[in-house]
């Protein structure tokens, strides 16, 4: 019994995974005769640069600091730490953008909401990822994807913005989707942080940043 629980989840994992990635393979044909060769492009070198900023980012979240449940958490004070760790980390990568990669404040901006966004989907998945809820989980996934590309074609369709269509679009779901879901991990997150619960957080993070890249 306690076998069959965690392969069901990963089971539904794997499958969740398999259906994300083609959501992004069959759409992108459509996104590529939508928009001119000039705006995909911008929006390639947009998404180079979130990918990778994601990949640090999300170091937070992976690490296995968080993958104790909310209640042990809590009280340890690790779960205010990590989120504001991961704020300032992606504070950090916004400034960088900014500074070495010439990117617009505008631009910038969407990085560093997109990036929150998904560290608040992110720790509430490692809780539910820690107490087997896979089907949250994999409901979030599937929603955040296919939702992206729903809403992005509208935008692409129904406006003249360009690539900003396919950068709205997943900022849209991925706001919703962090609203949704920050109340369950609000309660767990104050705003006194302690220097050793942040000292654990930045070990246990750190060394799996190039290991996220």
């Amino acid at each position: 019994m306690q076998l069959r629980l965690p392969a069901k989840a990963s089971a539904y994992y794997l499958a969740t995974g398999i259906a994300v990635k083609a959501i992004g393979v069959l759409s992108t044909p459509l996104f590529t005769r939508l928009l001119s060769e000039a705006e995909y492009g911008s929006y390639s070198f947009y998404m180079t640069i979130l990918t990778v900023a994601s990949s640090v980012s999300s170091a937070v979240f992976s690490s296995g600091s968080l993958y104790s449940g909310f209640e042990n958490l809590s009280k340890s004070g690790v779960c205010k730490s990590a989120f504001f760790f991961s704020l300032a980390l992606n504070a950090i990568i916004c400034i960088l953008s900014f500074a070495f990669l010439a990117q617009t404040p505008l631009l910038v901006l969407f990085i560093f909401l997109q990036l929150c966004c998904d560290s608040v989907i992110g720790i509430y998945a490692a809780n539910a990822k820690h107490s087997y809820s896979y089907s949250k989980v994999c409901t979030l996934s599937v929603f955040t994807s296919l939702g992206s590309v729903i809403i992005s074609l509208i935008l692409v369709s129904g406006t003249n913005i360009g690539y900003l269509a396919k950068v709205y679009g997943p900022l849209i779901v991925s706001l919703m989707a962090a609203a949704a879901v920050f109340p369950k991990i609000a309660r767990h997150v104050k705003f006194a942080v302690k220097s050793p619960e942040m000292n654990y957080v930045a070990d246990s993070t750190i060394p799996f940043i190039p290991n996220a890249i």
